[in-house]
Formats: C-alpha cells, sequence, structure tokens
C-alpha cells in the first residue's frame, strides 16, 4: 500500500430478517416500477372520417390520447370531415401548418374531449368548425382565430379555465342545448374592453347553467348574447371575480334568462359590467 493513502475497509452485515426485506424490496422494486407512460399524440390522417386507426396514423382515438391536426390533411379533407362514430380524445390541438380551414359535419354520434386538455388551437392558422355533438371542457382560441360550435353539447365548460383572444362561437341551423358540466365555469377569453372575441351565444343556442357561470376570473373574460339564450337554473352569474379579473356580459339580442333566488351578478373586488343593449333580461325573482 503506498504511503500516505489511508485505506479503510467496512463491512456491512446484515441479520437475515434485514438482507431478506432488502432483497424483497429490490424485487419489488424490479417487478413493478417501469418507464411513465404517456399520452401519445396521434396525427391526423388524409382521410374524411375520424374513427378509425386509420384515422389517424394506424391507432384508433382513445381517452388518454391527444389527436393533432396539421398539414398530413389536405384542406378539401379538412373541410370534409365525419366522425364515423364516437370519437374520444383527451383534446384536439390544431397547428400552424394546416392547409385550410376545419370542419365537421353533423352526426348522431359525439366527440368527446377530456377534461383538461379540450380544444387548442393556441398555434392554428385556419377556423374550426364542429357541427357534431361534442362533450368539451375547455378552450384555447388565439386572437383572430374563431371555433364555431353547432351541434350541442351536453358537457361544456367547466372548472378548468378556457383561455385566449379568439372567439368560441356557438351557432346552428336548428335548436341546440349546451349544458354546462358542473362546478363554476370560468372564461377568460376575449377583450372585455372592446367586446371583441370570447364566448358568443348565437342563433338557435341556449347554454344551460345550474352552476356559477364566471366570465373574467383572475383574467379578462368576455361573454355575448347575440340571438341565442343564457339561461340559469342555479349558482350565480358572475362578472369579474377577483382583483386580476375584469368581465363583460353583453346582451344585445336574445335573452338571459334566471330563475328564482338566484343573485342575477355580482363584481367581487373587480371591474365587472353587464351591458344590456337589447334582447330580454328575465329573472324570476325580480
Amino acid at each position: 500500500m503506498p504511503d500516505g493513502v489511508n485505506f479503510k475497509r467496512r463491512l456491512f452485515l446484515f441479520d437475515k430478517p434485514s438482507l431478506a426485506l432488502v432483497v424483497a424490496g429490490l424485487v419489488a422494486g424490479s417487478m413493478f416500477s417501469g418507464p411513465t407512460v404517456r399520452a401519445a399524440i396521434l396525427t391526423k390522417a388524409n382521410t374524411t372520417t375520424m374513427n378509425v386507426a386509420g384515422d389517424w396514423g394506424g391507432t384508433a382515438p382513445a381517452a388518454g390520447n391527444t389527436g393533432q391536426l396539421d398539414a398530413t390533411i389536405s384542406a378539401p379533407n379538412a373541410a370534409a370531415l365525419t366522425l364515423g362514430g364516437a370519437v374520444a380524445l383527451d383534446g384536439l390541438t390544431f397547428l400552424g401548418t394546416m392547409n385550410g380551414p376545419v370542419t365537421v359535419a353533423t352526426s348522431a354520434s359525439t366527440l368527446t374531449l377530456g377534461t383538461s386538455a379540450g380544444i387548442n388551437m393556441s398555434a392554428a392558422n385556419f377556423d374550426v368548425t364542429l357541427n357534431c355533438p361534442v362533450s368539451v371542457q375547455t378552450f384555447n382560441v388565439p386572437v383572430g382565430r374563431t371555433i364555431t360550435l353547432g351541434g350541442g353539447s351536453s358537457a361544456f365548460l367547466s372548472a378548468n379555465i378556457s383561455s385566449g383572444l379568439g372567439t368560441v362561437q356557438l351557432t346552428a341551423a336548428s335548436a341546440k342545448t349546451f349544458t354546462t358540466s358542473g362546478g363554476t365555469q370560468p372564461v377568460n377569453m376575449g377583450t372585455p374592453s372592446t367586446g371583441t372575441g370570447g364566448l358568443v351565444i348565437g342563433n338557435n343556442c341556449t347554454v344551460n347553467g345550474s352552476t356559477s357561470f364566471e366570465p373574467g376570473t383572475g383574467g379578462n373574460g368576455l361573454v355575448t348574447i347575440n340571438g341565442g339564450t343564457l339561461n340559469f337554473t342555479g349558482g350565480n352569474l358572475v362578472a369579474g371575480r377577483n382583483a386580476t379579473g375584469n368581465g363583460r356580459l353583453i346582451l344585445a339580442n336574445g335573452a338571459i334568462t334566471v330563475g328564482a333566488n338566484i343573485p342575477i351578478i355580482g363584481f367581487q373586488n373587480a371591474t365587472g359590467e353587464l351591458d344590456v343593449q337589447g334582447g330580454l333580461f328575465s329573472s324570476a325573482g325580480a
């Protein structure tokens, strides 16, 4: 051993029970630990249906996966999509390389999206129209972009915040209902000061809410009723929820109907506005 080197041997001794526990732990770890499973991103193929594996590069759409549309699908096919059957995904993302606007036709089946991913158009270069029934609870739509929903929804919005300066437009060829999905519905979309973007409730569309509806929750939020109806059977109607929330509710044409014993509007340490320009504002408790 070289001079000046202090070498020590350390001997670790285990009694039999302790050793057995260590070995058991190592075996259990090797058996049950593994790589984290991540949701797959499925790219829409150049087909006009959406419900089978061939429509998504070989993997059938299912909850836990996110679908995306990009340059893979041609402009004519993107404009002529049909569900082809029930479709479930965590979310749909529309990228900035699309070849043209996206339209999904009317359907007896439903497009069901997850509670958090929802519709993401933050990078989209074209608008989107979904005329099929949808279950969608969050939106991210950037300035200048519009997503139009025309098929109704049994689970619309949620406690997860929708955001962006773009527009979620509800417009239908025949009467459709969009029923909120529980919890509060925070809408941080659009620009309240200019009245542009946000959620627009248009012709033949009724939004039914039984819990609090909150444009401007910790951010700017705009909801415009222009031809449709915002109907409350419970909860509160709150424009601007806290010090950083600026909410505006515009009744341009259409109706706001509020059941008995429901607070019509509240401003909670924020800038909020109920702007009645036309239409009918009806409260059973008034």
